[in-house]
């Protein structure tokens, strides 16, 4: 319901949202989507597919994202204004390089 009304009102409408859930069955990622939302990331939450999650929305993508669920048909048929392509390429460097710090401190704290 919520996800709904932030979809219809123009001022929240891009704004990106990752369902943090403990709905992990089949089909509910799907459903997920289905209501507007960008990505889901089932608890227990994996710290490295939480990042992968918030690259996507910021459409920046990760080298090692080998997530078989990362993108669905329903991304797809999404509008090309919605979830962060409305970033300048400065602002997307940005993010990309605090994405990337942490990412490297993932790393540092899963050995």
């Amino acid at each position: 319901e919520c996800t709904r009304a932030l979809r219809a009102d123009p001022d929240t409408r891009d704004i990106p949202i990752i369902a943090l859930t403990a709905n992990a069955m089949q089909g509910d990622r799907s459903k997920y989507l289905d209501v507007g939302m960008n990505d889901y990331v089932a608890k227990p939450i994996d710290q490295r597919e939480l990042l992968n999650a918030i690259m996507r929305c910021a459409h920046l993508g990760m080298p090692d994202d080998t997530s078989t669920e990362s993108r669905t048909a329903t991304d797809a048929s999404r509008p090309p204004d919605a979830a962060g392509s409305h970033l300048n390429e400065q602002t997307a460097q940005e993010i990309g390089n605090i994405m990337n710090e942490l990412d490297g401190l993932l790393d540092k704290n899963s050995r």
